[in-house]
C-alpha cells in the first residue's frame, strides 16, 4: 500500500493548482494526483480554438509530465478510483501499472481533495450513444468533433446543437468553420430562458441568424436515430431532421458514484461541501466543477462550472488542507465567452428566488443588453451581452453588497455610468 500526505483525485486545473500550492506550502510532503484522463493538464478554455484550427494540439497543454516530476508530484494518468474508504483514509485505484504489472493500487492518504470536474450530463434519449452524437467537455470530445464534422457531407443535412447553454453555443462557429449548414434546438423560446428576456436573448439570436444558423424554438428532442451512426433526430411533434452530427450541452452530471458509495454527501448537483470546501467525510475536501458548496457571497449552496472558479477553489482547498486557511471561500463567480462577434458574460448569482427582481439595461436594437439580478435591494448577479466593459463595475457592486434601493431607474439606464454608484 502506498502512503501519501495529500491525495488529489482529478488532474484538471483545480487538482493541479491544489497540488502545486501544496508543494509550495509543504516542500517535503508526498503528493499524488490520480487522473481519469490520460493527459497532463490542458486548457479546456482553448478547446474551441483547437476545433476552429486557431490553436495546435500541443499549444493547449499547460503542463508536461516532466513538470510534475520536477516538482515532486506523482501524477498517475488514465486511472480511476474504484472505491473510497474515508474511515480508513484509503482509496482503491484501478488501471494502475508499474513494473509488476499490478492493475490495482491502494493509497492511504492523510488528506484528500476531490477535484473530479464535471462530466457532461447525458441527453437521456434513445440513440444518444450513436457515432456523431457528442458533448464538448474534454480533449477527447474536441477531437471527436473535428473528426465528425470533417467527414460530414456539407450539402445533405444540417449539423445540429441542442441546449441553450454556453457549451451548446460553442458549436455554431464549428459548423461555419467546416462549411456546414447549422441549426440549434431550444426546448424553450429563448436562450437562458430563466435569466434572459427577449431583448437580451434576441441579441444572441440576431448574431446566429447573421451566420446562417437556424434556431428551432420550443423543440424537444426525443430520439437520435441511425444504425451505428447518427442519421436523424426525432422531435416531440414527430418531425425528423436529417443530420449526422449532434452536439450537446445540457448540464453537468452529479457527484461520482464512488463518492456516493463512500457515504460522502452529494447528489445531482455535485459533491456537497461547506463554506470552507470541506465535505461530510473527515479530511476530505472538494473543489472545482464537482463541488456543490455553500457560497457565503450569495448565501446559498450551488455549483460553479468555470475555469477561474476551479483554479481559485483548488488554491483555496490546498491552503485549507495545509492548515493555512480558516476563513470561508469567497469569490464573485464569472464566466465569459465569445460566439462569433457576440460577447457573453455571466457574473455572480443568477438564480431567481422569491425576493428577486430583474432589470434590463440596454436594447436588442443597439445590440448591447445586460440583465441585472437584484435581491434585497442589492445586485446579486448579471448577464452581459456585448457590454463586457461594465464587468468590473458590476463585480465591484456585487462584492461590496452596495445598497441600490431607490436607484433602480439609474441602474437600468445604459447612459448612467455604474461607477457613480461607488
Amino acid at each position: 500500500m502506498a502512503v501519501v500526505d495529500y491525495l488529489i483525485v482529478g488532474g484538471g486545473v483545480a487538482g493541479t493548482t491544489a497540488a502545486e500550492t501544496l508543494r509550495r506550502l509543504r516542500p517535503n510532503a508526498a503528493i499524488t494526483i490520480v487522473s481519469a484522463e490520460p493527459y497532463p493538464l490542458y486548457s479546456r478554455v482553448l478547446l474551441p480554438h483547437l476545433v476552429l484550427g486557431k490553436a495546435s494540439r500541443e499549444k493547449i497543454f499547460l503542463r508536461q509530465a516532466e513538470q510534475y516530476r520536477e516538482k515532486g508530484i506523482e501524477f498517475l494518468a488514465g486511472v480511476a478510483v474504484a472505491e473510497l474508504r474515508p474511515g480508513e483514509h484509503t482509496a482503491v485505484i484501478v488501471g494502475y501499472s508499474k513494473s509488476d504489472n499490478s492493475r490495482i493500487l491502494n493509497i492511504r492518504y492523510h488528506k484528500l481533495l476531490l477535484a473530479t470536474g464535471g462530466a457532461a450530463l447525458p441527453l437521456g434519449v434513445p440513440g444518444e450513444h450513436l457515432l456523431g452524437v457528442t458533448p464538448f467537455r474534454s480533449l477527447h470530445d474536441a477531437e471527436a468533433i473535428i473528426a465528425a464534422l470533417s467527414a460530414m457531407p456539407n450539402s445533405e443535412c444540417q449539423a445540429l446543437a441542442v441546449g441553450g447553454s454556453f457549451i451548446s453555443l460553442e458549436f455554431p462557429p464549428f459548423f461555419e468553420k467546416f462549411g456546414l449548414a447549422g441549426g440549434m434546438l431550444l426546448r424553450g423560446e429563448r436562450f437562458w430562458r430563466r435569466i434572459l428576456d427577449d431583448e437580451a436573448s434576441g441579441v444572441i439570436e440576431d448574431t446566429l441568424l447573421a451566420h446562417n444558423i437556424r434556431i428551432y424554438k420550443g423543440e424537444a428532442l426525443v430520439a437520435c436515430e441511425g444504425e451505428r451512426r447518427l442519421e436523424s433526430v426525432r422531435l416531440a411533434d414527430g418531425r425528423r431532421l436529417k443530420t449526422s452530427f449532434l452536439g450537446y450541452g445540457v448540464g453537468l452530471a452529479g457527484a461520482p458514484e464512488f463518492v456516493l458509495q463512500a457515504g460522502i454527501a452529494g447528489g445531482p448537483n455535485g459533491i456537497a461541501a461547506d463554506e470552507r470546501l470541506r465535505t461530510s467525510a473527515p479530511d476530505v475536501w472538494a473543489a472545482g466543477d464537482c463541488a456543490d458548496f455553500w457560497d457565503v457571497t450569495v448565501g446559498r449552496r450551488h455549483r460553479l462550472g468555470n475555469w477561474l472558479n476551479a483554479q481559485e477553489q483548488g488554491r483555496f482547498a490546498a491552503e485549507a488542507m495545509a492548515g493555512e486557511k480558516e476563513i470561508p471561500f469567497e469569490s464573485v463567480s464569472a464566466y465569459a465567452t465569445k460566439i462569433f462577434e457576440c460577447s457573453i458574460a455571466m457574473i455572480g448569482d443568477l438564480t431567481s428566488q422569491a425576493e428577486s427582481r430583474w432589470l434590463t439595461r440596454g436594447t436588442r436594437a443597439n445590440g448591447k443588453v445586460a440583465r441585472l439580478h437584484l435581491r434585497g435591494g442589492k445586485l446579486a448577479g448579471a448577464a452581459l451581452i456585448n457590454i463586457l466593459t461594465e464587468r468590473a463595475a458590476i463585480t465591484t457592486l456585487i462584492k461590496n453588497r452596495t445598497d441600490l434601493r431607490g436607484r433602480e431607474k439609474d441602474l437600468a439606464d445604459p447612459s448612467f455610468g455604474l461607477q457613480n454608484f461607488f
